[in-house]
């Protein structure tokens, strides 16, 4: 009776660690992108917003904003407005995941931004 006890009580034990150990790990392990990122450019302050689930909001000084979708692939970031619009980015994020700049794979753009996480 004593093993039964001991092995039922030890069998309740494991499957909790068990379940414990399947619960859902912090969305910066697999996005680090996710949260608030802006940057100031000539007097304006832009700032994404990167939601868990590849949606997002691009706002221009607090004023007007603009959703976006978003994939990530690899170190590209390819960022998609709702204006039909989409951008590509060769993506680095600092080693603390604090700073991230985004360098345009577009001939035509030429400026690194330089984004801080908030």
């Amino acid at each position: 009776m004593k093993k039964t006890k001991y092995l039922n009580l030890l069998l309740v034990a494991l499957t909790i660690v068990i379940f414990a150990g399947c619960g859902k790990s912090g969305s910066d392990d697999k996005n680090p992108i996710v949260g608030k990122w802006s940057y100031n450019t000539g007097g304006y302050t832009i700032s994404y917003t990167f939601d868990n689930n590849g949606t997002g909001v691009r706002n221009f000084n607090g004023e007007s904003s603009q959703k976006l979708t978003y994939e990530i692939k690899e170190d590209v970031l390819v960022i998609k407005l709702n204006n039909g619009v989409a951008k590509k980015y060769q993506m680095t994020i600092s080693s603390d995941k604090s700073s991230m700049n985004l360098k345009p794979l577009s001939a035509d753009e030429k400026t690194i931004l330089k984004l801080e996480k908030k």
